[in-house]
């Protein structure tokens, strides 16, 4: 593995964009926008988002246009003559984009790693557990990475969102 994400993007792309054969087939046995959101989300969304916290941090602009490209053509098939732009039919839909998504996961699964006595070892010593001492951000968490393949990894991008909580 050479770290880089392009094999898991171009896989997740490739087979959520083989799952929206079934939103254009139930929108043309005419199926209601509505229904065909929900199966959008519970069927095809969840292959963009698997395991987001691991690997969001790290895609590039490129990667996050390829997994957009795939919400944004099912947006089109789902409303069909009605799309417009994608940020009105997002709104139509009550979609996010899913850059915001994939940033609100990994929020909610940072605090859920920092609240959690097993895995709360994963993240570095707050600058108060550091110095022992009373410090006005003694909840911040200390973070020294060395290069930038790291600082975009999990763990660090946690501990960033963490800081900017």
């Amino acid at each position: 593995s050479d770290l880089k994400w392009d094999d898991q993007v171009e896989d997740m792309v490739s087979k959520s964009s083989r799952r929206l054969v079934v939103i254009s087939r139930l929108r043309r046995s005419g199926l209601p926008v509505a229904d065909l959101n929900t199966i959008y989300c519970g069927y095809i969304r969840p292959l963009l988002e698997y395991a987001a916290p691991c690997w969001a941090s790290a895609l590039t602009q490129k990667q996050s246009a390829a997994l957009e490209r795939v919400q944004r053509r099912a947006c089109r098939m789902m409303m069909g003559r009605q799309f417009t732009t994608y940020t009105e039919a997002l709104q139509h839909l009550g979609l996010q984009r899913l850059s915001a998504r994939r940033q609100k996961l990994c929020a909610d699964f940072a605090a859920k790693v920092q609240r959690s006595p097993r895995f709360s070892t994963w993240l570095p010593p707050t600058r108060g557990e550091k110095h022992g001492r009373q410090l006005r951000n003694s909840t911040r968490y200390q973070q020294h990475t060395g290069t930038k393949r790291y600082l975009t990894s999990a763990i660090p991008a946690m501990t960033k969102l963490l800081n900017e909580l």
